[in-house]
């Protein structure tokens, strides 16, 4: 009998090693286990040697591989240190993912760490207001020194690429307040006044804090370089009259002597756009033709005005609205040897031209298009976009404190689109809006839409309440909506001035009013906006800083020149204006290299998808006339005095 199983043993072998392989096969991890070797832990010193080294890509592998061997918190602090290497290896998709998948909240620290990180991938993704609000959560005196520092740079980072660069500086300011190595304060005190000098000298003279303080004392710091960097000698003995001005302040007597490095250029370099042709797709027809006419003038006013012997490039204008469709215009104005173009100023006509496969040179849209998209190849925009100011808006308030936003805008496709952009950039920011209520701009009489907008019937229906349960008459004084920080007001300027007057007298005066520069007609008149009492409203700086000593010509000389343009649509003959110097820095314009310039209708700024964004100067109206808002002291003087002396 054992001779016939012993037969059949070499026949089964085979199937039960199919079988086992099988089974092993589909546990997957386990059958590995089963047949391989641990890995070799990784010591933790070489992973810190490869940081140390600048090989961040295989240090992030390193730390990560750290935290698969360990277990809490130091397996979520070895992914901390993983996600900042993969930052630093330029991989911002796989540390925003390994960010993003830790739960910290049992661990402050490590938390507070994982939001400084988020905030600083934000920037690397140019994504300033996500940063903003990230950072804003922490207190930087709370943190660990280190962290401190990050915080500071990162909140600096942010600012700047958001076109403030006054609060950038001041960050810069505050972090020179903690630094304890001279070298790292020699080069955070550079960045100071490099980015104090991108402010127009008007606007550091205006803004200047007083008493002057540590702050005011940069500011004029960095305006003795803009106006003697090009002269060495001048330059000595002007900082050297500053020192006598500021004995006190921190600023090192290193920083002072190498002051000449931090001075502006004075022109950028020959670009594409200055050795050939420029072509202007504008409206010169139609019923857009005084648009078109005003950015053109703007243009033209600062073309005519560069008297640096500087070869200017040739402009080639087109009218945008004559025959054929935007892409014959564009067409044309290849044909024509335009190495740029600029235009067309219609949203459709952009988004035609954003539909087209190929662009044979470089087209600078005067508009943005609809949709949030990538960037698109050879497509840059500028504009001046209200979503943009409902952007800042909600920057700002979120900054001031608030929370809570009630919106009235009028009905329509505009109103709805401000409401829209708002909402969605505050409730990013983890702002809520308990109502928006569109009014009809026809009315006049806006008594009836307010008292619903404020809840007014519900509080005097709560006092009839109280009177029949008491049985008599008590005082009364009608409360508004008490889940509101502020209203956000989009208006045209007659009805920004009836609106603003009928929310005082139906006992809303407590609350903030915030609105975009539409309810401001550019032009100070007191009579009738004091009606607009304390709004506050980001605008150009065209419109709220007088014109300075750099500026070419004056504004009343360019009111001269072109009385139609500058009097009926001064934002658009501002933004004329900013084209100019930046087909003058065409090479920045296109991606080579950061573009931060400041302009007329704004701090220009080029984000991740292309567009020339506005940082914007805000501004309150006081008895009529809009007043720049003045940041806050920096820091109080027992603050200061509580700072840990680190002058070398």
């Amino acid at each position: 009998m054992s001779a016939p199983a012993a037969a059949r043993f070499p026949l089964a072998a085979p199937l039960l090693l199919a079988l086992l392989v099988l089974l092993l096969g589909g546990c997957g991890a386990v059958g590995e286990r089963t047949t391989r070797s641990e890995p070799r832990p990784i010591d933790p010193q070489q992973a810190q040697q490869q940081e140390r080294s600048g090989n961040h890509a295989a240090a992030a592998r390193s730390y990560r591989q750290l935290a698969q061997q360990a277990g809490p918190p130091q397996r979520e602090a070895w992914l901390l240190r993983a996600a900042d290497n993969f930052l630093l290896s330029g991989d911002l998709a796989e540390a925003e993912r390994l960010l993003q998948g830790l739960d910290l909240r049992a661990w402050p620290e490590l938390e507070q760490e994982r939001q400084v990180l988020l905030a600083e991938q934000r920037i690397a993704n140019r994504r300033p207001a996500e940063a903003e609000a990230l950072l804003q959560a922490l207190s930087p005196e709370a943190l660990p020194y280190e962290l401190a520092v990050r915080y500071h740079e990162a909140r600096a980072g942010a600012l700047l690429l958001a076109g403030k660069q006054l609060e950038a500086a001041r960050q810069r300011i505050a972090l020179d307040l903690i630094l304890r190595d001279a070298n790292a304060r020699l080069a955070n005190q550079g960045r100071i006044i490099e980015t104090l000098s991108l402010l127009p000298d008007t606007a550091l003279e205006l803004l200047q804090p007083k008493p002057p303080g540590v702050v005011g004392g940069w500011m004029e710091l960095a305006r003795v370089v803009k106006r003697h960097g090009d002269d060495p000698a001048r330059l000595t003995r002007a900082a050297g009259q500053w020192r006598q001005a500021f004995p006190d302040h921190p600023a090192m007597a290193r920083t002072l002597e190498g002051l000449a490095h931090y001075a502006p250029s004075p022109r950028p370099p020959q670009t594409v756009a200055q050795a050939g042709e420029v072509a202007l797709l504008l409206p010169l027809s139609g019923r857009l033709r005084e648009l078109g006419e005003a950015i053109r003038d703007g243009l033209l006013a600062a073309y005519y005005a560069d008297h640096e012997g500087i070869a200017r490039p040739s402009l080639l204008f087109f009218d945008s609205e004559g025959e054929g469709d935007p892409t014959a215009h564009y067409a044309a104005a290849v044909r024509a040897g335009a190495r740029l173009v600029i235009g067309p100023l219609r949203k459709e006509a952009v988004e035609v031209l954003a539909q087209r496969p190929r662009r044979e040179v470089p087209l600078l849209a005067l508009n943005w298009l609809s949709e949030q998209r990538g960037p698109i190849p050879g497509l840059y925009q500028f504009g001046l976009a209200p979503e943009d100011e409902a952007w800042q808006v909600a920057d700002r308030a979120w900054e001031d404190g608030h929370r809570q936003a009630v919106i009235l805008s009028p009905q329509g496709e505009w109103g709805q689109r401000l409401a829209a952009a708002f909402s969605e950039r505050w409730e990013r920011l983890g702002g809520v809006v308990p109502e928006h209520y569109p009014y009809d701009p026809a009315m006049h009489d806006f008594s009836a839409p307010l008292r619903d907008f404020l809840k007014l019937p519900e509080s005097e229906a709560r006092q009839r309440q109280m009177q029949s349960i008491l049985g008599k008459r008590v005082g009364f004084t009608p409360r508004v909506r008490g889940d509101a920080d502020f209203i956000f007001l989009v208006a045209q300027p007659v009805l920004a001035r009836q609106l603003r007057p009928q929310l005082q007298f139906h006992h809303a005066g407590h609350l903030p009013i915030y609105a975009t520069s539409h309810l401001y007609s550019g032009h100070p008149n007191p009579t009738q906006d004091v009606d607009l009492e304390g709004v506050i409203f980001p605008d150009i700086p065209w419109l709220l800083l007088p014109a300075g000593t750099e500026d070419p010509i004056t504004h009343e000389r360019l009111e001269e020149l072109f009385p139609e343009s500058a009097a009926r649509h001064p934002r658009l003959y501002a933004m004329g204006q900013d084209l100019y110097p930046l087909l003058r820095r065409s090479s920045e314009l296109l991606g080579r290299g950061e573009l931060r310039l400041q302009g007329q209708s704004g701090m220009l700024y080029r984000d991740a998808n292309n567009r020339i964004r506005r940082g914007l100067i805000w501004a309150q109206f006081r008895q009529g006339v809009p007043r720049v808002l003045l940041p806050e002291p920096l820091l109080s003087a027992r603050e200061l005095s509580a700072l840990p002396a680190n002058q070398p």
